[in-house]
């Protein structure tokens, strides 16, 4: 999202995802990225796949969301800063659920 090329703004700000091979290609991306942190929330929380599917989409949406945001903002946040702000909202909401084996 960060670099000059526009490649992030092209497809995402555009309607070239009405396009289907690029529409394709960004949705196999984003279900490889819920693929793997469902995995990672199934591991660590032992909750059922459709609902850490669930959980992993929100995650992945509320971090393209707020790519979006802070790119259209002009970037006012330091990247490093903005990268750990949210993914410290992100883990830190995502910790409320115990781990497998505990209880809740």
């Amino acid at each position: 999202i960060d670099e000059e090329s526009g490649a992030f703004r092209l497809v995402f700000e555009s309607d070239l995802r009405n396009e289907p091979a690029v529409r394709e290609r960004v949705e196999q991306v984003e279900r490889g990225c819920i693929a793997a942190i469902t995995d990672t929330i199934i591991s660590d929380t032992g909750v059922s796949k459709a609902r850490a599917e669930l959980l992993a989409s929100g995650l992945v949406g509320a971090a393209e969301t707020a790519a979006q945001f802070w790119l259209a903002g002009g970037r006012q946040v330091p990247k490093d800063e903005a990268e750990s702000l949210l993914t410290s909202l992100s883990w830190r909401g995502i910790s409320s659920f115990p781990l497998a084996g505990e209880s809740a």
